[in-house]
């Protein structure tokens, strides 16, 4: 699975900013601080702004979704045409051509826009 958010929307940004100004971190001057600062709870504002930030992105993205046993096979064929190239290289090349290709063994959440296919097929493309 990849989620793919293709740009920030500004209000989400502002929400997560919020939330963030409602954790109170306090000095931090040496290791023991540190500790304190992660074992203490976490501010109630900042949780429920970070949960909502989080619910507002999630509106924003969307999820590719693969069937292992069709990238499997793709990769068997793929594999001895690329002997010398790393696995993960070989599987991206794989699941980038069923992306572009639109080929069996992949969806979506729901219909993608234009930019989320572009970020997912950039992404899984870095490395073939």
């Amino acid at each position: 699975m990849l989620t793919v958010l293709a740009e920030m929307p500004r209000h989400v940004a502002r929400m997560y900013d919020d939330a963030h100004s409602h954790a109170a971190p306090g000095e931090i001057r040496n290791r023991l601080d540190v500790y304190k600062a992660v074992i203490e709870e976490p501010e109630p504002e900042f949780v429920a702004g970070l949960e909502s930030a989080d619910a507002e992105r999630s509106r924003f993205t969307n999820t590719l979704m693969y069937d292992y046993g069709r990238v499997l096979a793709g990769y068997r064929s793929m594999r001895p045409r690329l002997p010398h190239a790393q696995p993960s290289d070989v599987m991206s090349m794989v699941m980038a051509r069923m992306l572009s290709d639109s080929l069996p063994g992949m969806t979506w959440t729901r219909q993608p826009s234009t930019e989320q296919y572009q970020r997912a097929l950039e992404l899984i493309s870095t490395r073939g």
